[in-house]
């Protein structure tokens, strides 16, 4: 499990209905590993999807 405590203006405020900001929420935890080339466009472009899907920053 993994507990997190968002702000206002974060991803959780579209992926959880009902979600208040400050308030701390605690969600199963996955771990996940990748491998990529060494290429720093190709990285960026991993880390920019990663942020723009993930339910909370």
């Amino acid at each position: 499990m993994e507990t997190a405590q968002t702000k206002s203006g974060s991803t959780t405020e579209y992926h959880i209905a009902g979600y208040v900001p400050g308030t701390t929420e605690t969600y199963p935890m996955v771990e996940l590993k990748i491998t990529i080339e060494c290429d720093s466009s190709i990285l960026e472009k991993v880390m920019n999807a990663i942020h723009e899907v993930h339910n909370y920053q």
